[in-house]
C-alpha cells in the first residue's frame, strides 16, 4: 500500500506541473492586447482579433472575417467571401464568384462567367462570348466571332472577316480583301490593290501602280514612272529622267545633267559643271573650278588659289599663300607668315612672333612673349609673366605671383597667399586661411574654422561643430549633435534622438520613434507602433496593423486585412 501511494503521489505531481508549465507558459507569452503569443508547442498565435494564429498541428489560421486558415491536411482555406481554399487534394479553389478553381484531376477552371477552364483532358477553354477553347485534339479555337480557332489539322484560321486562315497544306491565307493569301504552291499573294503577289515561279510582283514586279528571269523592275527596272543580264537601270542606267557591260551611267556616268572602261565621270571624271588612265579630275584633278603621275594636285598640290615627287604643297609646302627632302614647311617651318634637321620651327621654333639642339623654344622656351640643358621654361620655368635642377617653378615653385630638395611649394608648399621635410602645408597645412609629424590638419585636422595620432577629427572627429583608439566619433560616434569597443553608435546605436555586444538599436533595434538576442525589432520585429525563434514579425509576420516554421504570413501568407508545406 505504500508503494501505491508513493506512485500515485508521483503521477499526481507530474500532472500537475505538466499543466502549471503550460499554464505559465501561456500566460508569460500573450500581451494585454493581442499581440504575438506563444501555444502548447512553442507556436505563435494571436488573440481574439482574427490575427494570425495556430493550429492543433502548428499551422496557422484566421478568425471570423475570412482570412487565412488551414484545413485538416494542413493547406491554406478561406472563408465564404470567396477568397483562396483547398480542396480535397491540396489544390487551391474559388468559390461562388467565378474565381480559380480546380477540377478532378487538379487542373485549373473558372465558373459560369466565361474564365478559364478546363475540358476532361485538362486543356484550357472558355464559355459563350468567344473566349479562348479547346477542340477535339486539345487545340485553341474560337467562337462566333471570327477570333482564332483551329481547323481539321491544328492549324490556326479566322472566319468571315477574312483573317488569317490555313489552306489544306497549312499555309497562311486571306479573304476576298487583298491580304495575304497563298497560291497551290504555298507563295504569297495579294489581291487587287496592287498589293504582293507572287508569278509563275513564286517571284514577288506588284499590280498596275507601278509598284515592285519581277519578270521573266526573276529581277526586280518598275513601271512607267522611272522607277527601278532590271535590264538584259538583270542589271538595275532607269528610265528617260537621268536615274541610274547600265551601259552594255552592266556600268553605271547617268543622262544630261551631270549625274554619275561611266567611260568606256567603266571609270565614274561628271559633266560639264566640274564633277568627277576620269582622266586618261583612270584617276579622278576636276574641271576648271579647281577642284581635285591629278597630274601626270596620278597624284592630286590644284589650281591656281593655292589648294592643294603635288610637287616633283608627288608631295603635297601650297602656292602663294603660304599653306602648306614641301621642301628639297619632302618635309612639311610655311612661307613669310611665321607659319610651319622646318630647320636644317627637319625639326619644326616658327618665325619671328614667338611660336614655335626649335633651338640648337632641336628643342621647342619660344620668343618674347614668354611662351614655351628651352633652357640650356633643353628644358622648358618661361619668361618675365610667372610662366612655367625651370629652376637650377631642372624643376618647375614659378615667379613672385605665388604660383607653383621647387625648394632646396625639388619639393613644390607656393608664395605668401596660402597655397600649396612644403614644411622642410616635404609635407603639404597652407598658409593663414585655413587650407591644408601639416603637423608636426606630417599628419594633415586645418585651421580655425573647423576643416580637417589631425589629432595627437594621426587620425582625422574636427572642430565643436559636430563634425567628423576620432577618440582615444582611432574610431569616428561625432559632438553633442547626435552625428555618428563609436562606442568602447569602436561600434557606431548614435545620440539622443534614436539614431543608430549599438548595445554592448555590437547590435543595432534605436531610441523612442520606432527605428531598428536589437533584442534580448541581437535580433532585429521595432518598437509598438507596428515595424519589425523578431519573435521567440528570430524570425520577423509585426505588431498590430497587419504587417509581415512568421509562424512556427519561419514561414511569412499576414495579419488583419487579409494579406499574403504561407502556410508550414510553402503553399500561398
Amino acid at each position: 500500500s505504500s508503494k501505491l501511494c508513493r506512485n500515485s503521489y508521483l503521477c499526481h505531481s507530474q500532472n500537475f506541473w505538466q499543466y502549471f508549465k503550460v499554464f505559465l507558459h501561456h500566460w508569460v507569452l500573450v500581451g494585454a492586447r493581442g499581440r504575438v503569443q506563444v501555444g502548447p508547442r512553442g507556436r505563435v498565435q494571436v488573440a481574439p482579433r482574427g490575427r494570425v494564429q495556430v493550429g492543433p498541428r502548428g499551422r496557422v489560421q484566421v478568425g471570423a472575417r475570412g482570412r487565412v486558415q488551414v484545413g485538416p491536411r494542413g493547406r491554406v482555406q478561406v472563408a465564404p467571401r470567396g477568397r483562396v481554399q483547398v480542396g480535397p487534394r491540396g489544390r487551391v479553389q474559388v468559390g461562388a464568384r467565378g474565381r480559380v478553381q480546380v477540377g478532378p484531376r487538379g487542373r485549373v477552371q473558372v465558373g459560369p462567367r466565361g474564365r478559364v477552364q478546363f475540358r476532361p483532358r485538362g486543356r484550357v477553354q472558355v464559355g459563350a462570348r468567344g473566349r479562348v477553347q479547346v477542340g477535339a485534339r486539345g487545340r485553341v479555337q474560337v467562337g462566333a466571332r471570327g477570333r482564332v480557332q483551329v481547323g481539321a489539322r491544328g492549324r490556326v484560321q479566322v472566319g468571315a472577316r477574312g483573317r488569317v486562315q490555313v489552306g489544306d497544306r497549312g499555309r497562311v491565307q486571306v479573304g476576298d480583301r487583298g491580304r495575304v493569301q497563298f497560291r497551290p504552291r504555298g507563295r504569297v499573294q495579294v489581291g487587287a490593290r496592287g498589293r504582293v503577289q507572287v508569278g509563275a515561279r513564286g517571284r514577288v510582283q506588284v499590280g498596275a501602280r507601278g509598284r515592285v514586279q519581277v519578270g521573266a528571269r526573276g529581277r526586280v523592275q518598275v513601271g512607267p514612272r522611272g522607277r527601278v527596272q532590271v535590264g538584259a543580264r538583270g542589271r538595275v537601270q532607269v528610265g528617260p529622267r537621268g536615274r541610274v542606267q547600265f551601259r552594255p557591260r552592266g556600268r553605271v551611267q547617268v543622262g544630261a545633267r551631270g549625274r554619275v556616268q561611266v567611260r568606256a572602261r567603266g571609270r565614274v565621270q561628271v559633266g560639264a559643271r566640274g564633277r568627277v571624271q576620269v582622266g586618261p588612265r583612270g584617276r579622278v579630275q576636276v574641271g576648271p573650278r579647281c577642284r581635285v584633278q591629278v597630274g601626270p603621275r596620278g597624284r592630286v594636285q590644284v589650281g591656281p588659289r593655292g589648294r592643294v598640290q603635288v610637287g616633283g615627287r608627288g608631295r603635297v604643297q601650297v602656292g602663294a599663300r603660304g599653306r602648306v609646302q614641301v621642301g628639297a627632302r619632302g618635309r612639311v614647311q610655311v612661307g613669310p607668315r611665321g607659319r610651319v617651318q622646318v630647320g636644317p634637321r627637319c625639326r619644326v620651327q616658327v618665325g619671328p612672333r614667338g611660336r614655335v621654333q626649335v633651338g640648337p639642339r632641336g628643342r621647342v623654344q619660344v620668343g618674347a612673349r614668354g611662351r614655351v622656351q628651352v633652357g640650356a640643358r633643353g628644358r622648358v621654361q618661361v619668361g618675365p609673366r610667372g610662366r612655367v620655368q625651370v629652376g637650377p635642377r631642372c624643376r618647375v617653378q614659378f615667379g613672385p605671383r605665388g604660383r607653383v615653385q621647387v625648394g632646396a630638395r625639388g619639393r613644390v611649394h607656393v608664395g605668401p597667399r596660402g597655397r600649396v608648399q612644403f614644411r622642410p621635410r616635404g609635407r603639404v602645408q597652407v598658409g593663414a586661411r585655413g587650407r591644408v597645412q601639416v603637423g608636426p609629424r606630417g599628419r594633415v590638419q586645418v585651421g580655425p574654422r573647423g576643416r580637417v585636422q589631425v589629432g595627437p595620432r594621426g587620425r582625422v577629427q574636427f572642430r565643436p561643430r559636430g563634425r567628423v572627429q576620432v577618440g582615444a583608439r582611432g574610431r569616428v566619433q561625432v559632438g553633442p549633435r547626435g552625428r555618428v560616434q563609436v562606442g568602447a569597443r569602436g561600434r557606431v553608435q548614435v545620440g539622443p534622438r534614436g539614431r543608430v546605436q549599438f548595445r554592448p555586444r555590437g547590435r543595432v538599436q534605436v531610441g523612442p520613434r520606432g527605428r531598428v533595434q536589437v533584442g534580448p538576442r541581437g535580433r532585429v525589432q521595432f518598437r509598438p507602433r507596428g515595424r519589425v520585429q523578431v519573435g521567440a525563434r528570430g524570425r520577423v514579425q509585426v505588431g498590430p496593423r497587419g504587417r509581415v509576420q512568421v509562424g512556427a516554421r519561419g514561414r511569412v504570413q499576414v495579419g488583419a486585412r487579409g494579406r499574403v501568407q504561407v502556410m508550414p508545406r510553402g503553399r500561398g
